[in-house]
């Protein structure tokens, strides 16, 4: 999978940075440790490949430091950007890149702002990237492989999916974020009740979905767990109940106006047994 001078060494090489990462970070390496490369193989500081800022003296220095993009497809299509001669070690700086914004989160200079999913989760996405591409690949074959990986293994529009495509979208290897409908339909429960009565709501579950209930009026929430809802009516007014559900990518709501009686729902009655004695 490697090959001097293309895309598929350039990721040869920043996968084997990122494995790496982690070893170091296994043996308990410290920080600027587990975010540099090749700081062991030489002391010329300007051999080192950091994975924070991969366009230091020794990556991209006609950009003077200004211009981290190599993951633009335009220019990965320029004449004579790919350097036979150890080009692939500069050209892996978007891989290992992305690997360092996917772990720890940030907002690169791109303006694109990355929520973080942590060293093991991001460790198993570029292991199962790696693991999928065949010989030959490309950038944009990392990325897709990525994406779909982190829907597949950790469902729709959860952070690591959406993490996947910002690390991705900071290094210039843009993909569209998701976008999901949510119309939640409060149902399940009665819809006039007495006072104190209570009854229970449900809306259907929405995969790494937050649900937050409320009511106003003559209702009290007794018990939520996540997708239900018990609530109890307080007096004869009319009370309303509400929900809103929301993913990584996109939110809904809904209300239900629950009616009310003065009459109380009744006691239990105290029945009292004489003793008679036993014949």
């Amino acid at each position: 999978k490697s090959f001097i001078g293309t895309q598929a060494g350039a990721l040869n090489e920043g996968f084997a940075d990122i494995f790496g990462a982690m070893v170091e970070r296994e043996v308990g390496a410290t920080f600027n440790e587990i975010w540099t490369s090749g700081q062991d193989a030489s002391a010329n500081t300007l051999l080192h490949r950091s994975f924070i800022s991969p366009n230091n003296a020794h990556f991209r220095a006609n950009a003077a430091g200004t211009c981290f993009n190599p993951g633009i497809a335009d220019e990965f299509n320029e004449p004579g950007f790919w350097d036979p001669n150890g080009g692939v070690h500069a050209n892996s700086g978007p891989l290992s890149h992305w690997f360092y914004l996917l772990v720890t989160g940030n907002t690169h200079q791109n303006g694109t702002t990355v929520t973080g999913i942590g060293f093991n989760d991001a460790s198993l996405i570029a292991w199962e990237t790696l693991m999928s591409l065949p010989n030959g690949a490309g950038y944009v074959d990392a990325r897709d492989n990525s994406i779909d990986f982190a829907e597949l293994n950790f469902g729709f529009c959860s952070q690591e999916h959406i993490g996947t495509i910002e690390a991705f979208n900071a290094i210039n290897l843009p993909s569209a974020l998701p976008t999901q409908n949510i119309n939640p339909n409060i149902s399940g429960g009665l819809t006039s009740l007495c006072a104190n009565a209570t009854t229970s709501f449900s809306v259907a579950p929405v995969a790494n979905a937050t649900y937050n209930w409320s009511v106003t009026g003559g209702l009290q929430i007794v018990t939520q767990n996540g997708n239900s809802c018990a609530v109890k009516k307080i007096g004869a007014s009319t009370g309303t109940l509400s929900v809103g559900v929301a993913t990584n990518c996109g939110s809904g709501s809904d209300n239900q106006t629950i009616t009310g009686s003065s009459s109380s729902v009744p006691s239990t009655p105290n029945i009292s047994i004489p003793d008679f004695p036993i014949c």
